[in-house]
């Protein structure tokens, strides 16, 4: 004899709950930074200066720059140099139409000549104020500029705090399915556990 045997379940619903995390929020403090700049005088006195123009005193003592001994001498030198020449050029013609002759006195008297007109020559000593050097004071001075003092401040703040927050859930599952099953067995019923 055949038995129909049937198994039913029931729908088996599983919950599981997840708690939530407190709400935290932790604000950053504002920073304050600030850049400070003294104040600085930066005024100093430049050192008296004295200028000392010595020159009219040693240009009467006979030292002379090179423009003043150039203005001075510069057009008596060549005159110097002209002058030296015609006269060494008159002796040398004298010296060759005399000097051949044996009873020529000409050449003797020529340099008692040059030697007296040297002895002759008047010495002319210039007694002259010497004059002071001039002396060009420039006082001591006040310069620079003075800078100000200079304070910055900056201030760096978050606009929102910072918050971490974890919201609960609930969460269900199936641990079983519903199902109706059916079998046939001989002679007996089967009893599935």
């Amino acid at each position: 004899m055949l038995r129909l045997n049937i198994r039913q379940t029931q729908a088996e619903v599983a919950v599981r709950r997840i708690s939530y995390t407190k709400l935290e929020a932790h604000a950053t403090p504002a920073q304050l930074t600030s850049e400070t700049k003294p104040a600085r005088s930066n005024r100093g006195t430049t050192p008296i200066r004295i200028d000392i123009d010595s020159y009219p005193s040693r240009h009467s003592y006979g030292y002379d720059s090179h423009t003043d001994f150039a203005k001075e001498h510069g057009q008596q030198g060549f005159a110097d140099v002209r002058k030296g020449t015609s006269e060494h050029t008159a002796q040398a013609w004298t010296n060759i139409d005399q000097a051949a002759r044996p009873d020529s006195e000409a050449i003797p008297h020529m340099y008692k000549a040059d030697i007296e007109q040297f002895a002759k020559q008047r010495r002319v000593i210039v007694a002259a104020h010497i004059p002071a050097p001039v002396f060009t004071v420039h006082p001591s001075e006040v310069v620079g500029t003075p800078e100000p003092a200079h304070l910055e401040q900056h201030v760096s703040a978050e606009p929102f705090a910072k918050t971490h927050y974890t919201p609960g859930k609930i969460e269900t599952y199936l641990t079983q399915k519903a199902g109706v099953q059916q079998w046939t067995s001989e002679g007996r019923y089967d009893i599935m556990a």
